[in-house]
This record gives C-alpha cells, structure tokens and sequence, in this order.
C-alpha cells in the first residue's frame, strides 16, 4: 500500500509541476516586443481616495509585462496602467486583460483610446458570475482592440495577498490557460475525494474514531480549496457570491479546528500533557466560534491567532512524539512538515517574500497530497499496530488470567489444609501453650489468604470485571461487624478501637455493603497495622440528606507513624508502600489502598490522605447512597468477610444425611470427611468425576460436595452428567474448590451446581451452606 501511494504522490506532483509549467508557456507565447506589447506600470494608493480622476497624481513604477507580480499583503488600493498602441493595419480581435490568479475584493477597469474614456467596468465579491465581464472565476476585463493609443487604468482592492497578473491575449488564450489550470484542480480534487472515500469506506467497517477525524480534515480541506479557488463561487451559488467570504471564513476555521481534533484522538493516550489539551480544546472552540463570528472584519489579528493554534499544537506533538519514537511519529512528522512547508511557502508567497511561479502556486496542492496520503498510511500502520498489540494484551490477559487462576488454586488447596485442620486441633484438648501456638499459626494463614484474595481482586479490577451491587444494608452494623474482626489485632497492640456514628444517618441505605466493608477493613487495618500506640477511630458523619439519598463521610484517623508528602505520592499505586523499609518492618503486598481506590472508583468516588510523619493519619472518603423507598426490600446486611455464621437448627437437620465426596486431592479429602463428620453425616469419598458417576449409578445420596479441578473428569463435567439423569434433577450439588475466581462461580452454576464454597473451607461457614439446601 505505501509503495503504491508513493508511486501515485511521485506522479502527482510530477503532473503537477509540468501543468504548472504548462500554463507558464502560454503567457510566454503572449505578443512579444512590438507595437502590441503594453507597458505596465503600478502605483500604491496609500491614501485609498485617489479617483480615475486623481490617478495621474500617483507614482507609478515600471513592471515587466506579462509576469505574475507579487506585491505581498497590502491593504491600500493599486493602481495598474497598461499602454500599447493598435495599429489600424493589425487585424482586430477582441482581448483579455488577466489580472490575477485569485478572487478580489474589487476591481475596476478604465479603457481610454486616444484620451477619450471607452468604457469603464468594475466588479467586486459581490458581483454575480452572470455579470462578470469574462465569464470565469479568475478576474479579467475584455478588452476592445479598436486602433488607436491604448490607455488602461486597474483600481484593484484585496485581502488575501497581492499577486498580479496583468496579461493581454485573446480570449482562446485566456480560456486554455485556465483549461490547463482547471485540469490540475480536478486532479487534485479527484485525488482527495479517492481519499476521502477510503477513509468513510474504513470507518463505516472498523468504527475507528482516528478514520472519521481524518475524514474530517479531508472534507474541510476539500471544503476550503473549493471556495479560495472560486471554484465554490463558479458553479456552486454563482448567483450569490456574498456566500464566498463567509465560507471562507467558516472552511478555513473548521479546517483548523479538524486538525486539533484529529491530533487529540490519535496521540492522546501517548503524549497529551494536561496544559496542551487545554490549549488545543481552547483551539477547537475557538475555531468554531469563528464560524459563527466574522473576526477577521473586526479583530483580524485574534482572528489569526485562533486560526494558528491547532496547526502549531499539531506541529508541537509532531515532534514530540519523533523524540520519543513512536511507531507511528513518522508519518505523522512527514504529514506535518508538508502542511508546514505548503502553508510555509503560501505565507511567504502572500506576504510577498517569494515570487508567484509555477512552482510556489501548485506547492499547496502537492504538500497537501502528499500530507494526505501519508497520514492515511500511517493511521492503518497506528490501527494495525494498535490491533497487533491489542491480540497481545488480550492473550498476555489470558494467560495472566490462566496463571492467577492456577496459582489461586494451588495455593490455596494447601492453605484449605493449614486453616481446616488447625481447627479441627482447636476443637480438641490443648494447653495453653498449645494454644497460643495454633492461634498464631491460624493467624499467618489467614494473611496469607488475605494476600492471595487482594492479588485475585486487583486482577479482576485491572480486567474491569469487578462490578458493585446495590442492596440495602445497615450501615452502623456494618461498622461494627468490621471493627469487631479488627479488636483482636488492636487488643494485642494495646490500641483504643473508637467508633463515632452520627445518629442522624438512616439505618438502611442502599449500596454494596461487601465493597465498602473491604476499604473500610483495608483502612483499619492499615491504621492498626502502622500504630505502636494510641488509637484508631472510625467516625462516620452525615454530609448532606435529600428525599432520595444522602451522602456520608467515612473517615479512619490513627496516631501512628504518619507519611511524609513525598511518601504520599507512590503510597496510592499497586505494589506499593511509603518505603522499602515498611515492607520489611510491617509487611503486606501493598495492594490493599490500590484496591480500595479503585472499589471507591466505581462507586464515584474518592480516598483523600491527610498526614505528617509522626503525627498519625487519617484517610477519608464520601459516597452518595440512596434510601431504602420500599420498606419490604430490606435484607440482612451481607457480611464483610466471605464467612457465615452457622445455624444449628440447620446444620442438625443434616444429621445422619449421606454425602458423597468428590475430591481428588488426600488430604483435602481427610479435612472435609473429617469436618463433615463433625456434623454426624455419612460420607463416601470419589477421587475424580468418573468414580462418582459410577458410585450415584448405585447408591442414593442426600448431597454431593464437587471439586472442580479433578484427573479424567473435572467437577463441571461431572455435574452436567449427573444433571441429565433424570433421578439427580434435584440433588443439591455444592462447588467446593480452590478455584475463587469470579468466573468460577459462573462456571459452577452454568454447569448445574446448586451453589458454591471457595477454599479455604471453615467448618462453620460449611455446615451452615449444607444446612441451606436441606429438603
């Protein structure tokens, strides 16, 4: 594809330049140096009132005639005299006065023949194309080539840059000149419409955002080219040529504003500094109310500068992004060097520091085709590129995922092990220094679960699949259940647990009691965590209350070791701690404020750090709740750890019950036949899928406890064939199994499993679900 378009561009401008040569010859072909040939001369008005009848009070120079002059921006009027004789032996034969390469905003023509006044023709930008003496969209006067001394005075007014043309020649040469001209805008027009198709055909496909703001500089800068060649006025609205001034004001506006939009949506998630945005935002705004606003009349200056501003922000991330060397930065700086060179060579050509020629006439139309197809190469290399690094992502996302999964599984099969049978220990006869030992045991295995939960729902946030429910849920029993799993630890440290509740707040809102219960325990037990002595107070304050919802402020203050600023800034990012040597002191993944930040994300809103070293901290955050309008949805708050609390009524129902047990791993299996046991069920034991098809083929059971991860056939497999037995519709089947991973439990219940219990199990929170599906 880039070989092709290089192939075209060379041609392009190869066409261009030779028809730009063309048309060159034909002025050269014009009457040479003889009795026909006219003297030019040009004066400047500065006081814009001289009159035909004043011009002989001007000072006219000598030009050379029949080549473009360039007088560059000047507001005053100029004044062209031309001089020739006719012969009354030379065949007569009507003439055309050329005067110029763009529209004017007036010009007027005296014709005097031997002293006396011919005629006089005068149009201007408001004058219809019905009217114009020649009819085209370049400004010339028809000459009468009767014999005699010829004397032609030119009033001309412009605002876009003086560059005259003051040609005689007939009116075949005049109508193949602008032929050959008129060709090469239809090349050029035709080239960019091929563009702009491709560019609408891949955005109607991909939905590429890039595609479309390409689209859009291609469309104003079609839009543009159109109205300043006049090609707009000529065969558009010929009859209203007012439009002309407004729509070169609303196309080169938009035009600007499409390359700032275009230069935000392709480079803003690589280098899009705060300040730059702005500046561009205000660019794009700007222009658009140019559109709206004709402040080239009024403050043309303003005018200008907002015009600028998305070209030179482009220009600047242009070359930012070439130091830094991304994949895409050169197309994109090759784009940009020819806009800049185009409009470079235009400026200069307008301000009248380069001559018109050939050459600097078609430079736009080339630069811009080669910006153009350019910048179209380079958004399919940045799409296929960022497509390329996407199926990356995903599959190192997968594999992650995989990973995750595996490792969760594996450790906590081993963990399932630690904590079941460290309480089954504690049920039995123990000396207090037996105790104590197994207590502390008990407590490392439960921060190591706590590290392996806090890398699972860092995943599962990086992933975007945690997602926040929102039911009714006490919120002062909510405090209390999480300062009641933290007494303990701030007992051992002889800390003061203080709580502060606003007794205005309703005692039902609606929100995810799980989520905030876990930035709620992230936060106390860091508090506890890095406090020697002291306290750790909870306060929870009602900041405002409306008929549908009320907004509370949840604040953790403590008096330990506080953070310094500089500290601060890292504290908040994943994997992170104040410093080094809070690791080794204190320990931890670093994950937990991470995570809380993330979970208040979701929830709209934000942790907020107050602290100085030595003089504690304090964390704080509001969240909006809505009330509880239907008194009936009220349900028990859900719990902050993933634990229940067992019923006995429930759990005796079960005595005596026939459980079969569907695990591979030995010493799981010892662990939850001997907890089951505790609850005086029967149990058989199955060590892969398989087996347990074969054992329910001959016996009658009152529950089965599945593993997911078996040899032969896994749990998930398992249960599908036990689902299409007819006689097992309703036998209550619970997942049981080290895999804790959200979609897990998707699995497990697509499958047909009745309900589900993540390793590690404690006895309590398994007899208390067994106890659930009881019949």
């Amino acid at each position: 594809m880039a070989r092709k378009l290089t192939i075209f561009m060379a041609f392009a401008c190869a066409l261009l330049l030779c028809g730009g040569a063309g048309g060159q010859e034909t002025s050269d072909s014009l009457p040479g140096p003889d009795a026909r040939s006219p003297a030019l001369e040009i004066a400047i008005d500065s006081s814009a009132e001289a009159g035909i009848d004043e011009v002989s009070g001007l000072s006219f120079a000598p030009y050379p005639v029949n080549e473009s002059i360039n007088l560059g921006f000047e507001l005053s009027p100029i004044w062209v005299r031309l001089q020739f004789n006719q012969p009354a032996t030379d065949p007569v034969e009507p003439r055309v006065v050329m005067l110029g390469p763009r529209q004017l905003l007036e010009a007027a023509m005296f014709h005097y023949v031997d002293g006396a006044l011919l005629r006089s023709v005068r149009l201007d930008n408001e004058t219809r194309f019905s009217d114009r003496p020649i009819p085209h969209r370049r400004p010339a006067f028809e000459i009468d080539a009767v014999p005699g001394q010829h004397t032609i005075y030119l009033r001309i007014l412009s605002n876009a840059g003086f560059v005259l043309t003051p040609k005689l020649m007939s009116e075949a040469e005049f109508f193949g000149e602008m032929s050959v001209s008129d060709q090469l805008l239809a090349f050029f027009y035709g080239a960019l419409f091929i563009f702009l198709l491709y560019n609408a055909v891949v955005y109607i496909s991909s939905r590429d955002l890039l595609h479309l703001a390409n689209l859009l500089v291609i469309v104003t800068l079609l839009g543009f080219q159109l109205v300043s060649t006049g090609i707009a006025y000529q065969y558009l609205w010929p009859e209203n040529p007012e439009y002309t001034s407004t729509a070169l004001r609303i196309t080169i506006a938009l035009f600007s504003a499409s390359l700032g939009l275009f230069t935000l949506v392709m480079f803003r998630g690589k280098y899009w500094p705060r300040q730059l945005a702005m500046l561009n935002n205000l660019g794009i705004a700007g222009n658009l109310l140019l559109t709206m606003f004709p402040l080239f009349q009024v403050l043309p200056v303003l005018a200008f500068i907002t015009i600028s501003i998305c070209p030179l922000v482009s220009a600047y991330v242009a070359i930012q992004i070439l130091r830094r060397r991304y994949a895409e930065s050169y197309f994109f700086a090759i784009t940009w060097i020819a806009f800049t060179l185009g409009f470079g060579i235009g400026l200069l050509r307008t301000i009248g520091w380069l001559p018109y020629t050939a050459y600097t006439a078609n430079v736009g139309l080339i630069t811009m085709l080669i910006a153009i197809a350019v910048l179209s190469v380079g958004i399919a290399s940045k799409i296929r590129g960022d497509r390329v690094a996407r199926q990356a992502a995903e599959e190192t996302s997968k594999v992650k995922a995989a990973f995750l999964a595996n490792m969760s599984h594996e450790i906590r099969t081993p963990i399932n092990a630690i904590v079941g049978f460290i309480d089954l220990v504690q049920d039995t006869e123990l000396s207090r220094e037996q105790r104590v030992y197994l207590e502390k045991a008990r407590g490392s295995s439960n921060i190591l679960l706590t590290i392996v939960n806090d890398i699972l729902d860092y995943s599962k946030i990086e992933a975007g699949k945690m997602e926040v429910e929102s039911r009714p849920f006490d919120v002062e029993k909510l405090c209390l259940s999480v300062l009641d799993l933290l007494e303990r630890a701030a007992e051992n440290k002889s800390l003061e647990l203080k709580f502060s509740f606003d007794k205005q707040i309703p005692q039902f809102l609606i929100g995810d009691s799980l989520r905030i219960g876990q930035v709620l325990t992230n936060l106390l037990g860091n508090a506890v965590k890095f406090t020697d002595e002291g306290s750790v107070t909870l306060a929870v304050r009602l900041v405002s209350n409306s008929e549908s919802k009320c907004a509370l402020e949840f604040s953790v203050r403590d008096t330990g070791i506080g953070i310094s600023a500089e500290e601060q800034d890292r504290l908040f990012q994943p994997f992170s701690q104040a410093n080094s040597s809070t690791t080794r002191t204190y320990g931890g993944t670093g994950l937990g404020l991470s995570i809380s930040t993330r979970i208040l994300e979701l929830m709209h809103s934000s942790l907020v750090l107050t602290s100085s070293p030595g003089e504690g901290s304090e964390f704080h955050f509001v969240l909006e709740l809505p009330h509880v309008i239907d008194i009936r949805e009220i349900e028990e708050p859900a719990p902050v750890s993933r634990e229940q609390v067992g019923d006995a009524d429930r759990i005796g129902a079960w005595e005596g019950a026939r459980v079969l047990l569907v695990e591979d791993n030995k010493v799981n299996q010892l662990l939850a036949k001997s907890l089951l046991l505790k609850g005086n069920m029967e149990v058989d034991v199955a060590e892969n899928g398989i087996e347990a098809l074969q054992i329910l083929e001959n016996n009658r059971y009152d529950l089965v406890l599945m593993d997911i991860q078996m040899p032969e056939m896994d749990g998930l497999e398992a249960t599908r064939r036990i689902r299409s037995m007819p006689e097992y519709e309703d036998l209550p089947i619970i997942a049981m199994t080290a895999n804790a991973m959200e979609r897990d439990r998707d699995e497990c219940l697509g499958a047909g499993m009745n309900d589900y219990l993540p390793k590690p199990i404690v006895k309590e929170t398994l007899l208390t679900m067994i106890g659930n599906w009881r019949h």
